[in-house]
C-alpha cells in the first residue's frame, strides 16, 4: 500500500513538472510540437522558427525557377 501511494505522488509530481515546462515554453514562445526541421513540417513552423521566412523565401524562388523554366 505505502509503495503504490509513492509511486502514485511520484507520477503526480513528474506530470506536474511536464505540464509546468509546457506552460513556461509557451508564454516564451517556445512550441513544443516545432522542432524547427523545416523541410519536414509542411510550413507550419512560420510562427516560431526563426529561419522559417528565410525557408519560405527560397522555397518560393525555388518554384519560381522551376515554373520559369517550363
Amino acid at each position: 500500500m505505502f509503495g503504490t501511494i509513492l509511486v502514485t505522488i511520484i507520477l503526480i509530481a513528474i506530470v506536474t513538472a511536464i505540464i509546468t515546462s509546457m506552460v513556461k515554453n509557451k508564454r516564451r514562445g517556445i512550441h513544443s510540437s516545432c522542432g524547427c526541421n523545416c523541410n519536414s513540417c509542411g510550413h507550419s513552423c512560420n510562427s516560431c522558427c526563426t529561419n522559417a521566412k528565410a525557408f519560405l523565401e527560397n522555397q518560393k524562388a525555388s518554384r519560381n525557377n522551376v515554373e520559369s523554366k517550363n
